[in-house]
């Protein structure tokens, strides 16, 4: 490795006290030796105009996929929190049936007689024969 101060005099920098470096000249950097047209530059405008077209093209077709399901998990949202407002109000209906099941025996016996057909014993069954759909001749 070499020294800073050596370092600096090869890049053109000089320590404080010492002699100044000669840099190369301004005009032996830009302007060419024999005097002829200066180099054409490597990157047309056109090129860079249609480079930075593409680029912008590229990030607003992500912007506006990024933007569509953003709207679309925002729908799916308010749809799931549309069904645990209504599974909630199940629960609470429920809830109640079951409170009133357990506290009032008329409830209970009508739904037992009605959904299960249960009877007490005094009461008096009467059965009715099914119709039995006759053949017509």
């Amino acid at each position: 490795m070499r020294p800073v101060s050596e370092q600096l005099e090869l890049d053109g920098f000089a320590e404080a006290g010492d002699e100044p470096v000669d840099a190369p000249a301004a005009e032996s950097v830009a302007a060419p030796s024999d005097g002829g047209p200066a180099p054409k530059r490597d990157r047309s405008p056109a090129l860079l105009l249609l480079t930075v077209a593409a680029v912008l093209l590229a990030v607003g077709t992500a912007a506006l996929q990024g933007w569509r399901d953003l709207a679309e998990q925002r729908a799916r949202e308010e749809a799931l929190v549309r069904d645990i407002a209504r599974t909630e109000n199940d629960v609470r209906t429920l809830h109640e049936r079951i409170e009133r099941l357990q506290a009032d025996p008329v409830t209970l016996e009508r739904l037992a007689r009605h959904d299960l057909g249960l009877v007490r014993p005094e009461d008096l069954v009467i059965v009715f024969p099914e119709k039995v759909p006759t053949a017509k001749r």
